[in-house]
């Protein structure tokens, strides 16, 4: 059985013709603070101290898959938790 295995812990939405950097870019991440695995949404905008999350109608469709993606992640993670 092998002792380690592989996970994506972090995708990233966002207009194709933008840069990873972009405001419009959304993280999906996984997390973890020791009670479980959970979802973590963040957008990093540059022009303002408060962190907010503006989702284009757009983008809803391609923030889901992600995070379904990461829900199946969650739940092979949480089993025998």
């Amino acid at each position: 059985m092998d002792k380690y295995h592989i996970i994506t812990k972090t995708l990233t939405v966002k207009p194709k013709d933008m840069e990873i950097f972009s405001d419009m870019a959304t993280e999906v991440q996984i997390d973890d603070d020791g009670g479980g695995a959970f979802i973590v949404l963040r957008q990093h905008p540059s022009h303002r101290d408060v962190q907010e999350v503006k989702i284009d109608p757009c983008e809803w469709p391609w923030i889901i898959k992600a995070v379904e993606q990461q829900l199946e992640q969650i739940k092979e993670m949480n089993e025998g938790v």
